[in-house]
């Protein structure tokens, strides 16, 4: 199926982001917010979502970037299509700037 894709990223002052998209293809609608706020090397993340089946989903983290490496865990729910139960998934990375 065709999908479309929009979105858009918004910095507010000083190390402030807010970011959205909208997702829509043959299996529904998916809608995404989050907010980004980095102090010094530090950066805490959060955002909500809607997915195809119209449940709120979470989602959280945070990162530190240290001279030219960076390191970052996330934390997001989701809900199996099989289960009405909520999961949680999380996720690292390391960035090499």
């Amino acid at each position: 199926p065709i999908t479309y894709i929009a979105n858009t990223a918004l910095r507010m002052g000083t190390g402030t982001t807010v970011a959205g998209d909208v997702v829509n293809s043959g299996r529904g609608t998916v809608i995404h917010v989050g907010v980004e706020q980095r102090t010094g090397p530090v950066a805490v993340r959060g955002g909500v979502s809607r997915d195809q089946r119209k449940k709120m989903q979470f989602g959280w983290g945070g990162g530190v970037r240290l001279g030219p490496v960076g390191l970052d865990v996330g934390f997001w729910t989701h809900s199996n299509s099989f289960s009405p139960k909520r999961g949680i998934t999380m996720a690292t990375s390391i960035s090499v700037y």
